[in-house]
């Protein structure tokens, strides 16, 4: 949880590396790489700068066997508890999925869901596409996610969060290639 809410600061306090406004929103990319890819912090996200308004966080995640993206998205819980498992539907042109999700209520950022996102699932191709896409909690209200300036930021998460275990800490060269 602690990398989890550094992850949701540095979303929040740095410069956006591609974005588009709606309401002051944009998309962002912010990446931190240590010497381990365990304490590495990749993070994509929707929201304002230099404020707790979060509708969206992808955080490269390194589970048992895999890598993932572990995801926040502002959505209506009303009524649900903390920790609650849900459905979250999600829909866009050409794409429709249901992911098993939990309900998480952040106290200074995200009210809504989280759940972990595949690296290869075709959200991706969505996300960098542009458009929007609308998900919701079954049984409860939808939003709309603008993807308007997503593609690069995007692009760039999908390829150092695939690469986690090879990046190179800031000022450092890249590891030899694995043979």
């Amino acid at each position: 949880m602690q990398l989890l809410r550094l992850s949701l600061a540095l979303l929040t306090a740095l410069t956006p590396l591609s974005a588009t406004a709606q309401d002051g929103r944009v998309w962002l990319y912010n990446r931190h790489v240590a010497d381990s890819p365990l304490e590495t912090v990749l993070n994509l996200g929707y929201g304002v700068p230099e404020s707790d308004d979060v509708q969206a966080s992808m955080l490269c995640a390194i589970g048992a066997n895999w890598i993932f993206a572990q995801t926040l998205l502002a959505a209506d819980v009303d009524g649900l508890a903390a920790d609650a498992e849900v459905t979250l539907e999600v829909q866009a042109p050409g794409y429709s999925a249901t992911f098993d999700a939990h309900v998480v209520r952040l106290e200074e950022f995200i009210h809504g869901v989280e759940f972990a996102l595949p690296l290869d699932d075709d959200l991706w191709g969505v996300l960098m596409a542009g458009g929007s896409l609308s998900y919701g909690v079954s049984g409860h209200a939808r939003q709309t996610l603008p993807l308007d300036g997503a593609a690069d930021p995007a692009h760039e998460f999908l390829g150092d969060c695939l690469s986690i275990g090879d990046l190179a800490p800031e000022g450092q060269p890249a590891p030899a290639a694995k043979t």
